[in-house]
């Protein structure tokens, strides 16, 4: 499902900048092995009929029309016209996204993701830099989605 937990995004060093994946696999975000395979396919493929999945995958109309309506209905696969004339497409198309980062924010990054939750103080102290400006490259991280701000004033915990 969309919703469930994913795995924490990798940053993978490129000449000047960081590949940041993240989505690994459609069995870590919950898919069952049949629905992953199928969700693969319409990546490759684009868009298919119900005919297109029942030759691909040797299987019943009714076992295709099972897989794809769990498939709808976790949010993987949208469904364009009806009838003869439907298509299946995957939904989320982006599986990874070039981010640059500075090395200031990845370093805050992963000194985050190695332990328990850390305040902006603690995050200064390691980095040797002011409170102010880790408060304000943890915002631009948040912001982008790649950390998760817990609690309220003071007492403000950041993680992954």
């Amino acid at each position: 499902m969309l919703g469930a937990r994913l795995s924490a995004p990798k940053f993978l060093p490129t000449a000047n900048a960081f590949l940041v994946e993240i989505f690994t696999s459609f069995e870590a975000a919950g898919v069952s092995s049949e629905g992953a395979k199928l969700c693969r396919w319409l990546v490759l493929h684009g868009q298919a009929s119900m005919q297109d999945i029942m030759g691909a995958f040797h299987i019943s109309k009714t076992t295709a029309y099972r897989r794809i309506t769990k498939l709808i209905a976790d949010g993987w696969i949208e469904v364009h016209g009806s009838g003869r004339s439907t298509n299946y497409f995957f939904k989320a198309t982006i599986f990874r996204t070039r981010l640059t980062l500075s090395p200031d924010l990845k370093n805050i990054y992963e000194l985050i993701k190695q332990g328990p939750l850390l305040g902006s103080r603690e995050i200064a102290m390691k980095l040797n830099i002011h409170q102010n400006t880790a408060l304000k490259r943890l915002s631009r991280l948040e912001e982008k989605g790649l950390i998760h701000k817990h609690g309220s004033g003071p007492r403000v915990r950041y993680s992954i």
